[in-house]
Order: structure tokens, then sequence, then C-alpha cells
């Protein structure tokens, strides 16, 4: 007799994209075989189960960006004192402050779509004015607060919480604590540029101006949106997607076994805070072989999403089982450090920024989800035979060989000839670079 299937907590399924905060699954009398077996899906109704209100909160699983003005006229144009919405955020125009002098109050700031803040779409420029972004006032205080920014002449004015900075450049506040947050300048920012910036902490209110300043939503690069809706993928199958190479693996559990009947499916349930689709693991692990594929890479970064269960990653061959990701901001893997920009908490979502080459990444999770993938090719070309991409071919890389020898894998980091095995081949590549990249 099959087992009862029960739901509890915040669950709400459509058309095959799966909404919720929260949620336990238990199998009242199922067998093991139904348990491992079991798969939630809905493709054409909607099923609302047990809803508790505390765990429904959009912060929990939402990003804090700033608004896209995607929602305003194209050349619409603001002066001192005016006040307009956008996104839900209400923004109040006010005058400019320079170094010495009284403010300038004839500045103006108008929606373009020049892309000079490197988003997407429509962007807002401010020439001598600043905008005061009111969220506390409409849709709520923000945590860690991302926006991007181009800035090409004059001065800057910035204030978080009402705490009025003045600075030349954006990297000039860099490491800053204003109004209680932290001013963190993920990139750019020296001047005659574009970056983002991201606001550790709570931001009630933000006001930003320039001379010559653009802002604009932090984009999210289209990941995934080359596979088919739907598509889902078990251990052992292998996929491309942007180019890059994807092998579908075990999850390993905490206690070190690999759990079997897991799958992975593309989605567009926004469980990652991205756009579009995005990529769902349930107990299974991804691992993208960027190194013989798009080659390595380098500043890379990507939202997930966790619902549940623990995490698996393994940068460059080296691989960490833990709770959530906050477990994982700072530690160093396979040369590589992590840095967790937002969330890493139990439940919602998140942005990871990992420091270093990447030549393999393998996420996963037992609810687990992955989007937005944006890097940087690597200037330099690796070294044949530096299986560890240490920038030096030794005993290390030779102990890797061994470990590695008749394998047969899509991604051994000593299958120097890319031939999809490792043998005799691979390591007289080893032999004849030994030592190259060394110190003497």
């Amino acid at each position: 007799m099959a087992g009862k299937l029960v739901l509890t907590s915040a669950i709400v399924l459509q058309m095959g994209a799966i909404v919720w905060s929260g949620l336990s699954v238990s199998l009242s009398g199922a067998t093991q075989q139904e348990r491992m077996g079991t798969k939630m899906k809905c493709s054409s109704y909607l099923v609302a189960i047990s809803i508790h209100a505390s765990l429904l909160t959009t912060s929990s699983i939402a990003l804090a960006d700033f608004p896209a003005f995607e929602d305003r006229t194209l050349g619409e144009t603001f002066a001192v004192g005016d006040i307009f919405v956008t996104e839900g955020v209400t923004c109040k125009v006010s005058e400019f402050h320079l170094p010495v002098g009284p403010p300038v109050i004839d500045g103006s700031a108008d929606i373009d779509d020049a892309l000079f803040a490197a988003g997407a779409g429509y962007e807002i420029h401010t020439n001598n004015i600043n905008i005061t972004y009111d969220f506390g006032g409409s849709i709520g205080p923000q945590t860690d607060l991302t926006f991007n920014f181009g800035e090409y002449g004059g001065g800057i004015n910035v204030a978080v919480n009402g705490d009025l900075k003045l600075a030349a450049n954006y990297i000039d506040l860099d490491g800053m604590m204003i109004g209680g947050v932290l001013f963190d300048v993920l990139s750019g920012g020296t001047g005659g540029d574009a970056g983002a910036v991201r606001l550790v902490g709570v931001t009630d209110s933000l006001m930003i101006g320039g001379q010559e300043n653009w802002n604009d939503q932090p984009i999210c690069q289209p990941t995934f949106d080359d596979r088919p809706l739907g598509e889902t993928k078990h251990s052992g199958d292998f996929f491309v997607t942007d180019g890059i190479d994807v092998y579908v693996k075990n999850f390993i559990s905490m206690s070190g076994i690999p759990a079997t009947g897991g799958y992975s499916e593309i989605m567009n349930g926004n469980l990652a805070c991205g756009t579009d689709q995005e990529l769902w693991t349930s107990v299974i692990n991804v691992n993208f072989d960027f190194l013989n594929s798009v080659g390595t890479v380098e500043n890379l970064y990507y939202r997930y999403g966790r619902y549940g269960g623990t995490i698996n990653i393994e940068i460059n061959g080296d691989f960490a089982n833990v709770p959530d990701y906050s477990h994982l901001d700072g530690m160093v893997l396979g040369g590589v450090q992590i840095e967790v920009l937002s969330g890493g908490g139990a439940i919602g979502c998140g942005e990871v920024q990992l420091h270093g080459p990447v030549d393999f990444l393998l996420v996963g999770g037992e609810e687990f989800v992955v989007d937005c993938f944006q890097y940087e090719l690597s200037a330099d070309e690796p070294i044949a035979g530096d299986a560890n991409a240490d920038g030096c071919v030794d005993a290390q890389d030779f102990s890797t060989l061994l470990i590695e020898w008749g394998s047969q894998c899509g991604r051994c980091r000593t299958d120097f000839n890319n031939d999809g095995q490792v043998e005799a081949g691979d390591f007289s590549i080893l032999l004849i670079n030994f030592g190259n990249g060394c110190l003497p």
C-alpha cells in the first residue's frame, strides 16, 4: 500500500514552477523505495497547503537591489524638489553639494539608456543633482543593497541613512562606515569608469548624485536560458550551457555516502533571485568544467537559493560539505577564496564571489538552485601538466596523476590531452613540463 504524502509549511506550485519560502515533507507509511523515488511536481494546477504566514516574507528569499527604472519614461527629466516613484521606491530630488560654496540648485536628472552604469535597459543620470531613495518609507529597509554606477567627471555625493559624504570618486568611500553601513566598492570606482557597490547592513535611505553620474540595478547574466524549460538530468548525464560543459554527479551526504535518486531541472521559479531560467538541484551535484570548454575563469560570481538540506561545493577538485553558505564565507578551496556577498542563512537567496582562477566548479544541494553566472576569462594560459593550477609543475601534480591514473572521466585534472582518460600521454606531458613555472 502506498504511503501518504504529507506536506507542511508554505508551498505553492504552479505550471511546473515551485514558489515557496519553506517546506517540509514526510511520507507516512511509505516504503524506503517510495521515499527515495518521491518527486514533487505540479504541471497545470495550483496546490496550496498549510501556509504559515511567518515563512512568507519577501525578505527571506529576495536580494536587495537598486531600482532598474524600467517603469519610467525614456528621456523623462527631474529637477530639485521633484518626487517620483519607481518600482515602488519613493525618490526625492534635491540639490547637489560641492566641497566649497553653496549647493547647486539648478542641476537635472534624466532617464536614459546609454548603459554608462553597465546595467541593462534604462538607467538614471544625475548632473549636479542628488536623488534620495526612501526605502524605509516605501518598500521597506533593504539589507545588503547593491547598485551599479558609472562616474565620468566631477565629484559625487553619497548619504546612507542621512550620513552625507562628499568624494571625488566612489573608490574614496570604499571600506568606510556611512550611516552604520559598510560601503563596499565591488569593482571600478577610480573615476571615468563603471562599477558596483554593496552596502553591507540595513539601508533605510540612500542618496546618490554626481556631476556626471549614472546609476542602475545590477544585472543578472542570463544562465541556463539555452536549455529547454523543464529539462531534467540525473547522475552520469552531461549537457552544455552557454558553452560550458556540465557533468551531473551524485550528491554526497554529510556522512560521506553518495546519494542516489537525485535530479536537476531547468526551472523559472526565480528561487535564486535571478532572471528567467535557473538550475534546480534536488539531492544532486552539477560540475561546471570551465577548463576544457571556455577555459580557466576568474572573478566568478553567481546567485543561489537554498531551501533545505546540506550543500556540496568543490572548486578545482577541493571538496566541502556544509550546512549552508554562511559556513563557506572566507573559506579557501582549490586555491580560490569564497566570499558570500549576501544571504548564506538557512533559507533564501544569496550571492557568491570566487576570488582566484577556477577550472572546475561543482555545486549542488538537497534543495538548491543556481543562476546568474558572471566571470572573466583568465588572461594567463594554464601550464600544461599543472594539475592544481598553482603555476608550477611539480611533485604535487605527479601525485595527483598517480591518484587519477587509469581513470576515464570528463573532468580529471591530469587529463592534460583531453582524451577522456588519464594514461601515458598525460604522463608524457607532465614529464616534458616538469619544473615549469616553479621558483628556483
